[in-house]
């Protein structure tokens, strides 16, 4: 059926022999409080956590919620540990008004149980037979149109095949950060609750930019809504437990009413995607402190950029001002930190930190 959800919940990492939950274990302690940052008030449970999904338009069965307070007590019995992350171009980006170039920023992580995506960048459905708003937006913000930077293309290419991708981890549901969804139908696609919901039942013009057509196959959706544990002053929430490599979804709601940043544990220290919260090419949005010349959307007037992104750069700020050594950060459509990581995989050792570009 056409968009039906096959939902399910899986404990634990794919393939991996569990136990039963044990919800009377506590959840892990919270991690990275320092200086220069203010702990915030954690999600409000009951606007984000009480209710149960109810069903979704056309009469679809809701997929279920992945509540970690459920999955407490879960022993792996092999370890998933982060082997490489690849840095993706998934759509070079030659913007008309403003005037920029710019591009859709995907990780790949590989690991010894699988594949996993941060956002998907555009599809090779999009190219082949786009939507209607797919083809406005292609249009407007001057997409290349080349399918070999899709994320399954560049996947193939590395010689993996679609199906070696097991999970996906959406920031959001913008049709430039899930219109792959369709091009990996076998992955669990993890994203949170009220970003969820949003793109269900879409209001608002930002939010017009969701194409349910990325979702018409009935993707494996798991839905995350609890507990929340505090990242360094941020509100968090694990994708799954008792796992290595650890990765939270950071809710960073401004630019959606879900939108969410994707948290990655190496080794040596996280990286942070921040999706849409932050963007490189204004000053109201930027937060590694570049030179002006790279502010290529300067002609937008800051209480726009706030108002389309949300406000969340001066705390970004902070976290990398004073956890720096310990977080990196990049952004949805990050050109300089993208020349920065290209051509290079990262392995369990951290690189610097992108402060410039070194374009």
């Amino acid at each position: 059926m056409r968009g039906e959800n096959r939902a399910m919940v899986r404990v634990g990492a794919p393939g991996a022999a569990t136990e039963p939950a044990n919800p009377g274990r506590s959840p892990a302690k919270s991690v990275g409080s320092g200086p220069g940052l203010a702990r915030q008030p954690a999600l409000d449970h009951e606007d984000q956590c009480s209710q149960t999904l109810m069903g979704q338009s056309r009469g679809q069965a809701p997929p279920r919620t992945w509540d970690l307070r459920q999955l407490a007590g879960v022993r792996r019995t092999d370890q998933g540990v982060l082997m490489r992350i690849h840095h993706l171009n998934c759509g070079t980006l030659r913007g008309q008004f403003p005037r920029i170039d710019s591009m859709i920023y995907v990780l790949l992580l590989e690991t010894d149980y699988g594949l996993t995506l941060v956002d998907t960048g555009i599809g090779r459905q999009d190219y082949s037979n786009p939507s209607r708003l797919m083809r406005v937006f292609i249009k407007w913000v001057g997409v290349r149109g080349d399918v070999n930077e899709t994320a399954a293309n560049q996947i193939e290419a590395l010689g993996y095949s679609i199906s070696d991708v097991r999970q996906i981890v959406l920031t959001h549901l913008h049709l430039d950060h899930a219109g792959g969804l369709r091009d990996f139908p076998q992955a669990d696609v993890h994203i949170f609750r009220t970003e969820f919901e949003a793109g269900m039942k879409p209001r608002g013009l930002v939010e017009r930019a969701y194409d349910s057509v990325h979702w018409s196959h009935g993707p494996n959706w798991i839905v995350h809504e609890g507990p929340v544990e505090d990242w360094y002053g941020f509100p968090s929430l694990r994708i799954w437990d008792h796992n290595n490599p650890e990765i939270r979804i950071i809710p960073l709601a401004g630019h959606t009413r879900g939108h969410c940043g994707v948290a990655v544990r190496r080794d040596s220290g996280w990286l942070l995607q921040c999706g849409d919260a932050a963007s490189p090419l204004h000053p109201a949005s930027d937060i590694h402190g570049r030179d002006s010349k790279e502010y290529t959307a300067n002609v937008l007037p800051s209480w726009f950029v706030r108002r389309f992104l949300g406000d969340h750069a001066p705390r970004l700020r902070e976290l990398l001002k004073y956890h720096g050594d310990e977080v990196e950060a990049i952004s949805a459509h990050d050109i300089y930190s993208f020349d920065h990581y290209s051509g290079r995989l990262e392995g369990s050792s951290a690189s610097s930190n992108p402060r410039r570009s070194g374009r």
